[in-house]
């Protein structure tokens, strides 16, 4: 899968599910795409933050190797 269209898949689960962390939307996109490296998933949302599609909230949340993570929310006023 190339970076746009991995974009694409990161940017249409924000619009369903609105707000994540990197390891949640990793999560998801494995069930259904198979291997895609968590790196390409922080790249993936790291374009679409400075696209100003995606903004980095405040708040952290466990992720699923122990550390935490920031949340990241849709913009939905740019969709």
């Amino acid at each position: 899968m190339d970076n746009a269209t991995q974009n694409k898949q990161v940017l249409k689960y924000f619009y369903k599910y609105r707000r994540a962390t990197p390891s949640e939307v990793w999560d998801s996109l494995m069930e259904k795409n198979g291997l895609i490296p968590i790196t390409s998933i922080r790249r993936a949302i790291s374009e679409l933050t400075k696209d100003n599609k995606l903004f980095k909230t405040d708040e952290l949340k466990s992720g699923k190797w122990g550390k935490s993570e920031h949340i990241w929310q849709v913009d939905i006023r740019r969709k």
